[in-house]
């Protein structure tokens, strides 16, 4: 699913923050190893100012899949 928050510009970090965490610890709530991978600014969208993905391991494929993103879009 997606979700979209519109916050004033000095909470947007701080949003951030909170949704990439609630990400990472949903995964971990269940003993899923995860991982985070931060895009680089030449990665990024048009629109976006910071972005991160999150991983998780599958046992059976062998390797860490995208499971989740979160980024900032500032205005």
């Amino acid at each position: 699913f997606r979700r979209v928050l519109f916050r004033s510009p000095d909470e947007s970090d701080a949003w951030y923050e909170k949704l990439w965490n609630y990400t990472v610890e949903l995964f971990r709530s269940m003993d899923i190893p995860v991982r985070q991978l931060g895009c680089c600014s030449g990665d990024l969208a048009d629109l976006k100012y910071k972005s991160c993905d999150v991983e998780a391991w599958s046992p059976r494929q062998k390797k860490y899949f995208e499971v989740g993103s979160c980024s900032n879009l500032t205005d």
